[in-house]
C-alpha cells in the first residue's frame, strides 16, 4: 500500500487519503465511471470521425462529379463550336459551289449560243454550197441507212438541247454507234466537202443531184476526199464525237435544195 508523508512529516496511507474503506468503493466507481465515459467519448469520437469520413468521401464524389460535369460541358461546348464552325464552312462551300455552278452554267449557255450561231452559219454555208453545185441526179434518189441497223436516238425537229436543256431545233437525226463504226454513203453521189465544219465537227457532205444531198457529222476520220464520186454503201468515214457532240454517234441530215428535212421518210426501216 502506498504511503505518503503528512504535513507534519508523518506517514499516511491511501485509505486515509480517500476517506476510509467506504470511500474506496466510491473512488473505484468514480474511476470506472470516468473510464466508461472516456470509452464512450472515444466511441462517439470514432463514430463521428467515420461519419465525417463518409461525408468527406461523399463530398469528394460530388466535387468530382461536378468537375466531370464541368469538363463534359466544356467538351460539349467545344464540340458545339466545332460543329458550328463546320456548318458555317459547309454553308460557305455550298454557296461557293452554287456560285461556281451558276457561273459555269452561264458560260456554257453563252458557249452554246455561240455554237448554235456558228451551227446556223455552217448550215447556211452548206445550203449555199449545195446551191452552187446543183446537178442532175446521180441515181434514182433512193437512200439506205448510213449505219446499217443503227438506231435513231434523237429525232429531227424541236428538242431540248443536250448541253443546256433549252429548246432548240435538231436539223437531222442522231444514230447511236460506238466510235470507229463504219459510216457508208446513203446514196451514189459526189463528195462536196470532207472537212471540219464547226459545230458539225468532221463532216462529209454528199451531193446526190436533183437537189438531194446528205450530211454526215461528228466523224472521227474520213475515208474519202472532197471531189470523190462514191457508190451507195461505200465506206466514207468513221463514227466519232467531234464538234458540238456529247458522245460517239452519227449526226445525219437529208437536205432538199439546201434545206434540212426529216431523214426518216427517205430511209428504209431498220432491221
Amino acid at each position: 500500500m502506498y504511503q505518503g508523508h503528512s504535513a507534519s512529516g508523518g506517514m499516511i496511507n491511501l485509505i486515509d487519503a480517500v476517506g476510509g474503506s467506504g470511500s474506496i468503493v466510491e473512488g473505484k466507481q468514480y474511476l470506472e465511471h470516468v473510464s466508461d465515459k472516456r470509452h464512450a467519448d472515444a466511441d462517439r469520437a470514432g463514430a463521428l470521425k467515420d461519419q465525417l469520413d463518409k461525408q468527406q468521401a461523399a463530398l469528394s464524389e460530388k466535387l468530382k462529379a461536378a468537375q466531370d460535369a464541368r469538363d463534359e460541358a466544356a467538351q460539349q461546348q467545344d464540340r458545339v463550336q466545332t460543329l458550328s464552325t463546320q456548318q458555317h464552312q459547309a454553308i460557305g462551300a455550298v454557296v461557293a459551289g452554287q456560285n461556281d455552278y451558276q457561273s459555269k452554267l452561264n458560260s456554257l449557255i453563252a458557249q452554246k449560243q455561240l455554237l448554235q450561231s456558228q451551227l446556223s452559219a455552217d448550215s447556211a454555208e452548206i445550203a449555199a454550197e449545195l446551191a452552187r453545185v446543183q446537178s442532175p441526179p446521180y441515181g434514182d434518189g433512193s437512200l439506205i441507212r448510213p449505219i446499217p441497223g443503227g438506231v435513231i436516238v434523237s429525232p429531227f425537229g424541236p428538242r431540248a438541247d443536250p448541253f443546256t436543256g433549252q429548246a432548240s431545233f435538231h436539223p437531222g437525226v442522231d444514230i447511236a454507234a460506238p466510235c470507229g463504226t463504219w459510216i457508208v454513203a446513203a446514196g451514189i453521189g459526189q463528195v462536196v466537202t470532207a472537212s471540219d465544219q464547226g459545230g458539225y465537227g468532221n463532216a462529209i457532205l454528199i451531193n446526190h443531184g436533183g437537189g438531194l444531198a446528205t450530211l454526215y457529222g461528228h466523224q472521227s476520220a474520213f475515208a474519202v476526199r472532197t471531189g470523190d464520186i462514191v457508190a451507195q454503201g461505200q465506206v466514207i468515214g468513221y463514227v466519232g464525237s467531234t464538234g458540238e457532240s456529247t458522245g460517239c454517234h452519227l449526226h445525219f441530215e437529208v437536205r432538199i435544195n439546201g434545206t434540212p428535212v426529216d431523214p426518216v421518210p427517205y430511209l428504209p426501216p431498220s432491221n
